[in-house]
């Protein structure tokens, strides 16, 4: 008998309990006393973009439903009258606009046609604006490469969560050209350019998976190459310091063979120069240049200093410009930037010291201009 008390206290015990958690389930529909609830805003999604959002929720087939109220702040909300097409369970989408931009909470219920309220459902989602925008990033144009009047190669950098670029600039008909540069194009070749002319671009991001707006940066403006990478295949070496060809092939002629693997090293089998060291370049015709790229031996750190000299006879000559490297394989090649066109015919590289003294070698040199 004691047994069976025991087992009616603990059986009394254990209902009033799960009564009591089975309140706390209904304790919002309970606090809101007697009420008749419609069927809630369910499966609610915000899909952000520009000051605005896509909300989307999906509706139950109640066929009273009259309209959805959906606030993202104390005093702002708005009311959308549900439309169906059927009076099965469907999605409804309305769009909200003039949202500040920062992380919101959106709560939306439906309302019927008797003025019943269904419960509140709640989901937080960030929108983009001004903000977002200050701080994006511009993709950059690691080097442009004029090959000739009608020859423009572009290298644009890497850039991460970029979704591509938008560029613009007018042609050689006076015509103005879009182009749409994807996130996985590296190199972008133009043949209709304007030597000079004026380009701009935007780049391009989508903050999240389906943000309904895609946002760009302000415009970036600069300007094509005034010049272009001359033709060395006529150019002759027409004096020389030195060269050694006995005990390595490295003539003066490998600087303007547009083979960076080759090189011209001075004489060294045979006898050992002293500093300075120079080769004398016919361009065979009057160039315009605008600059001269220096670049060493691959892999070798000899070259230390090196000017380069220029004449329209070959007799008098003009300094335009040094450039001194590092004790290092890299940076490969240095550029002298002429302040405006220079007329010239004949070019002279001249090496005055070493970081192996009196030896040293030079691969290429690059020249960008004009013909005339």
């Amino acid at each position: 008998m004691e047994k069976i008390k025991i087992l009616g206290i603990l059986l009394f015990a254990y209902l009033f309990t799960a009564c009591g958690d089975m309140n706390s389930v209904y304790q919002e529909y309970l606090d809101r006393g007697e009420s008749i609830y419609i069927g809630i805003a369910d499966s609610l999604t915000i899909i952000p973009g520009n000051h605005r959002a896509k909300i989307r929720w999906k509706l139950d087939a109640d066929p009273k439903l009259k309209d959805c109220v959906i606030s993202w702040s104390d005093s702002d909300s708005a009311v959308f009258e549900i439309t169906r097409t059927s009076f099965d369970p469907e999605w409804m989408e309305v769009e909200v606009s003039n949202l500040p931009e920062g992380s919101l909470i959106f709560t939306a219920y439906t309302r019927d046609i008797y003025g019943n309220c269904s419960l509140k459902k709640e989901k937080s989602q960030k929108i983009y604006g001004e903000k977002y925008i200050q701080n994006l990033s511009f993709r950059k144009v690691s080097s442009i490469d004029v090959y000739n009047p009608n020859r423009l190669v572009m290298n644009w950098s890497a850039m991460e969560n970029s979704v591509g670029v938008n560029f613009h600039y007018i042609n050689i008909n006076n015509k103005k050209v879009d182009l749409f540069i994807a996130p996985n194009e590296t190199e972008v070749t133009l043949t209709d350019f304007v030597m000079g002319g004026e380009y701009s671009y935007e780049t391009l991001y989508v903050p999240v998976v389906n943000c309904i707006d895609t946002f760009s940066t302000v415009s970036k403006v600069d300007n094509f190459p005034d010049s272009y990478i001359l033709d060395k295949s006529t150019w002759k070496v027409i004096d020389l310091s030195s060269e050694e060809t006995a005990s390595e092939n490295s003539p003066a002629i490998n600087i303007i063979d547009n083979d960076p693997n080759t090189y011209w090293h001075n004489v060294w089998s045979s006898e050992t120069p002293i500093l300075p060291h120079f080769i004398t370049v016919d361009m065979q015709t009057v160039k315009k240049l605008k600059s001269i790229t220096i670049a060493k031996r691959l892999g070798n750190t000899d070259l230390k200093k090196a000017h380069i000299e220029l004449s329209m006879d070959n007799i008098n000559w003009k300094k335009v410009g040094e450039v001194e490297f590092i004790q290092s394989a890299d940076p490969n090649s240095d550029v002298i930037s002429l302040l405006d066109f220079v007329e010239a015919r004949y070019l002279k590289l001249v090496i005055t010291e070493s970081y192996r003294t009196p030896h040293t070698s030079v691969s290429e040199i690059y020249v960008t201009g004009l013909d005339q």
